[in-house]
């Protein structure tokens, strides 16, 4: 209720909402309740939230309670001052599933200050001029997701923690969408193929952070995917985050991370930003085997550029992304799926 409270207006969401997510914050599957869910309206000039349009608390009992915890992760550069990716995982410890939800860093949001004033700037402007938890605040506020917790982390950090899950055998096995071999806009080089590769610490954070080279030229097989903007590079980082977690943090791992699952966490925790939620990583560590690979799906938000340039969310923005054999798909949930989808983070 806090993100509702402080009014997160989202561009052209209103265009989302309208479309049958009405009402989908709190109808959860498996709370009993005789209360009906509100239509909460959000306004592309940044009108604030009607509070008595809030839904009161109810008195029925529980059949089940809602048992999700929503992290928000920054994936920065070296220095820790440009976001590079930005997700939230979503576990739910009633139905064993994990939502990875990729958000591309250029998507531009308003955010409330005041009645009478919002800010509007890119996801990576919030988290460059005023931190991790407005960017938070910017990102809860997308799909209105409860967000428990916020780290960041360097490329180095991710690399550290691959390498942890991936020491006692040969990586986390993926196929990227095209061969490359290119400078990338931070002056490492970047080299991988169209194939099956087990990835470890350093090749993967390579993978996952190229999205445009250098001098912006492109070879004729790099183009065959990436064309300079973010959308390739959250595709293949929410397909690579989907096989990293089915493969090695979910299910019957080696007995190794499930005997230090925890101690692996908090080592790679320490040298992030932020804090985490407060039931991870102790509860994955003592859950971890319930969450199987065919349990965790990820998705990006799609964007749009209107006239001015600024990249906005739009109807059908969330999709459902898969890689097979390196040919990503994304899938655009529809509006039924999406409330039903939106239910099971809460």
């Amino acid at each position: 209720m806090d993100n509702l409270r402080r009014a997160i207006v989202i561009v052209s969401i209103l265009v989302l909402i309208g479309a049958g997510v009405i009402g989908f914050m709190f109808a959860l599957d498996n709370i009993v309740t005789n209360v009906e869910s509100p239509v909460v309206e959000l306004s592309p000039e940044g009108d604030p939230y009607d509070p008595s349009r809030e839904r009161p608390a109810s008195t029925a009992s529980p059949a089940a309670v809602s048992d999700a915890s929503t992290m928000l992760f920054v994936l920065t550069d070296e220095k820790g001052d440009s976001a590079e990716l930005v997700f939230t995982a979503t576990a739910d410890f009633v139905s064993h599933k994990i939502s990875l939800i990729f958000y591309p860093v250029d998507t531009s949001v308003a955010v409330k200050t005041s009645a009478e004033a919002s800010e509007f700037k890119t996801l990576a402007g919030f988290y460059a001029t005023e931190g991790l938890e407005r960017l938070t605040e910017a990102v809860g506020g997308i799909l209105s997701l409860p967000v428990k917790g916020a780290v960041s982390f360097k490329f180095s950090d991710l690399s550290n923690l691959i390498n942890a899950f991936t020491s006692k055998d040969n990586g986390v096995s993926y196929c990227p969408p095209c061969n490359v071999s290119a400078i990338s806009y931070d002056g490492t080089a970047v080299s991988f193929k169209k194939e099956t590769t087990l990835f470890t610490g350093a090749p993967a954070a390579r993978l996952v952070g190229f999205y445009r080279t250098k001098d912006n030229v492109y070879d004729s097989e790099t183009v065959k995917y990436y064309d300079g903007t973010r959308g390739p590079q959250n595709m293949v980082a929410a397909t690579f985050a989907d096989a990293f977690v089915s493969q090695k943090l979910t299910g019957n791992i080696n007995a190794y991370y499930s005997t230090n699952y925890e101690s692996l966490f908090r080592t790679f925790l320490k040298d992030c930003g932020g804090a985490p939620a407060s039931d991870f990583p102790a509860r994955m560590a003592q859950e971890h085997k319930k969450f199987t690979s065919d349990l965790v799906d990820s998705y990006v938000i799609d964007t749009k550029k209107d006239p001015s340039g600024s990249t906005l969310i739009y109807a059908g923005s969330l999709l459902r992304t898969e890689n097979e054999s390196g040919t990503i798909t994304a899938e655009m949930i529809s509006d039924d799926k999406l409330t039903q989808f939106l239910k099971s983070l809460y």
